[in-house]
């Protein structure tokens, strides 16, 4: 759905919810109740923009964040790389070398 919504947005930067639902919904047979469960989803997950105070929740617009989804997954895997590949190695390390100096390997 995302990627849709990109892609109808690229003339005009924002897409209307009805028009949306009828091209969109219609084609993915998707309820008006699963289509709003969607854009919710995305709008907490910060990829389209919320609408401003006062202003008719009719129009979708994506934002940055939506555009780079993708380096975004990237970066969050690398953090979880790092944190579960690297952290264990070095505190063994550390760990190992406390445990020879104590035991008086390094004398």
């Amino acid at each position: 759905m995302l990627k849709y919504i990109i892609k109808s947005s690229e003339k005009s930067g924002i897409v209307e919810y009805n028009w949306l639902y009828s091209n969109y919904g219609e084609i993915c047979r998707l309820p008006k109740h699963r289509m709003a469960a969607c854009v919710r989803y995305l709008r907490e997950e910060g990829y389209l923009l919320p609408p401003k105070p006062g202003q008719v929740d009719s129009f979708v617009c994506p934002n940055h964040d939506a555009y780079r989804k993708n380096a975004i997954t990237w970066d969050k895997v690398k953090k979880i790389l790092f944190m579960s590949v690297f952290t264990p190695i070095v505190v063994a390390a550390s760990t190992s070398l406390i445990t020879m100096w104590i035991t008086g390997f390094f004398r």
